[in-house]
């Protein structure tokens, strides 16, 4: 009977929690705001802010996904967000999905790669919402493919300089990967990093433009993508033919 007592108030205690984290959640959801296009509000005015832009600007770039491309995000995204079991909301499903856009990544990694920090606050707030959203997802150990295309000479050598065999790298930006390599870089100077991710590689396959999207925006689809998140540390194993082996410290 002591058992059976014990046994039923651990029982009601996992409810308990499992009844507030439900709680948790749906007022998490309801304080989060979107605008007209289904998107949170902060990550609309944030993006403006870093990127310089009005948030007309960013609403174009929703609207040509959804009118010229034929992308409904919206659907896309809440069917990410129901398949999943690790509590990810709407609001982080989108700033995952804005990471694959254009929309500020390109600026986000450069800056982070080389000062190590934003230029403001709105891009740090950004990039906090955009490490919490991913560090719900499981990790996702493999070996990944990031290819590096049409580079110039000053940052080719960069590159090499910085991926020397033996080096530790570590960066604050993030790493995003495929599981095989692209036939989409072919032209210019180019490298390519093989990573053995054993930890922090989310699989973000269900909210990017990368995967079953790819060929709305005229893209070859990737099977999967994961994101390495920050702080990142890795080893150059080796160097072959301008490719970079690396490990995942």
């Amino acid at each position: 009977m002591d058992k059976l007592s014990v046994a039923n108030k651990a029982a009601k205690t996992v409810s308990h929690l499992d009844d507030a984290a439900s709680v948790y959640k749906k007022e998490h959801i309801q304080n989060t705001k979107f605008n007209h296009q289904g998107v949170p509000l902060d990550l609309v005015n944030d993006v403006a802010t870093y990127m310089g832009k009005t948030t007309q600007e960013v609403e174009k770039m929703y609207d040509s996904l959804k009118n010229t491309n034929g992308i409904d995000y919206n659907s896309y995204l809440d069917k990410a967000v129901n398949n999943n079991q690790r509590g990810i909301t709407k609001e982080d499903a989108h700033y995952v999905f804005a990471y694959t856009t254009n929309l500020f990544y390109e600026k986000m990694n450069q800056e982070l790669r080389t000062t190590g920090k934003l230029n403001n606050q709105a891009g740090e707030n950004i990039y906090n919402k955009l490490v919490a959203a991913l560090d719900k997802l499981p990790d996702s150990p493999n070996k990944y493919y990031r290819h590096l295309e049409n580079l110039t000479d000053d940052i080719t050598t960069l590159i090499d300089n910085k991926y020397k065999t033996g080096n530790v790298v570590t960066e604050r930006a993030f790493l995003s990967a495929a599981d095989a390599p692209s036939p989409d870089y072919q032209n210019g100077l180019s490298r390519t990093f093989i990573i053995n991710a054993t930890h922090s590689a989310k699989d973000i396959s269900e909210m990017t433009l990368n995967t079953e999207l790819a060929s709305k925006i005229g893209a070859n689809p990737m099977n999967k993508e994961v994101v390495i998140i920050p702080p990142i540390e890795v080893k150059v194993i080796k160097n072959i033919n301008d490719s970079f082996y690396l490990d995942t410290l």
